[in-house]
């Protein structure tokens, strides 16, 4: 068969897997350029070799366009069958992340991370664990959070380090450890991760398993601010509100609580309508209007503060 035949064939198939040869990716929100699937026209044909040896198992399927579930079928073949599975666990990651975030289907997001995590792949480990520990598409269950964290803490997981960590905090399934918390905070926030770096900042503010240091509780806040955090904006925006380890500055609390508020964050809402509330000559007018918009983000003390105005 010529090469051009051989990737005529070649295309025709990775199209019946839901794959689009010009930027081959798989049915899922994350795109994956073919310059790191494909090196090269004889990884072409070797991928082509690897089909074929699957072709029996491929028949097997139904991925009828027709078939409402021959998008999860495709999902599951990838992650069940080798030997060309792990290229594409990184995008069933990416479809069960989607499926999380949109709240479409819990049930199914935990199924797809926890296949993922059967693959050694690390973030699937702690999503799993998170996922156990609220009870988010399956049922609640601490000590298995606390298994698949520590597994993915054994890799080096932020995530897994920073989850832990807040179990540690306030005794979630473990006896309560400010210092074994601060300790993950701080190797979760030295791998740059936003979260950890926020919780770290707290333990420097409020001498959680170290002594306060409100030098560092600001360095930490605007490492996560950096990243555009919400907590951690938020957080920040208090800190100069209060001029607590900064200048104190309404205007840049205010700028800090709107960040952070644009970002989703009800507290820092709430903290606008505060400021407005209290301030020298209050803007009762402006407060209520944040009250009602921290209320419709879930935050409880609003509606208390709405009813007294």
């Amino acid at each position: 068969m010529s090469m051009t035949s051989q990737l005529q064939t070649l295309t025709i198939q990775l199209d019946r897997l839901g794959i689009d040869v010009h930027n081959l990716k798989l049915i899922s929100p994350a795109p994956i350029s073919i310059e790191s699937r494909l090196s090269d026209v004889s990884t072409l044909i070797d991928f082509q070799e690897t089909l074929d040896m699957k072709k029996s198992d491929l028949d097997f399927y139904s991925f009828s366009d027709s078939d409402e579930n021959s998008d999860m079928d495709i999902q599951d073949y990838l992650l069940q069958t080798e030997p060309y599975v792990e290229p594409f666990v990184s995008d069933v990651f990416a479809s069960a992340m989607s499926l999380y975030n949109s709240d479409q289907d819990l049930e199914r997001a935990f199924q797809l991370f926890e296949q993922c995590a059967s693959k050694e792949h690390i973030e699937s480990k702690s999503m799993c664990g998170y996922m156990l520990e609220h009870g988010y598409g399956v049922k609640l269950n601490i000590k298995q959070a606390i298994i698949y964290y520590q597994d993915a803490v054994d890799y080096q997981s932020p995530s897994a380090f920073n989850h832990l960590g807040f179990l540690y905090r306030y005794g979630k399934g473990v006896i309560q450890n400010g210092l074994k918390a601060f300790q993950l905070f701080e190797k979760s926030a030295k791998l740059d991760y936003a979260p950890g770096q926020n919780h770290l900042a707290q333990c420097f503010q409020n001498g959680i398993g170290c002594n306060v240091d409100i030098d560092m509780a600001i360095y930490w806040y605007d490492k996560a601010a950096e990243q555009q955090y919400p907590p951690a904006l938020n957080n920040l925006g208090y800190c100069y509100e209060i001029g607590l380890g900064v200048d104190q500055d309404n205007c840049q609390a205010q700028k800090l609580y709107y960040i952070a508020w644009k970002s989703g964050n009800g507290i820092a809402a709430y903290n606008l309508a505060s400021m407005y509330e209290t301030m020298e000559n209050p803007r009762l007018d402006l407060a209520a209007a944040w009250y009602r918009r921290a209320a419709r983000l879930g935050d409880i003390p609003s509606l208390v503060r709405l009813r007294l105005l």
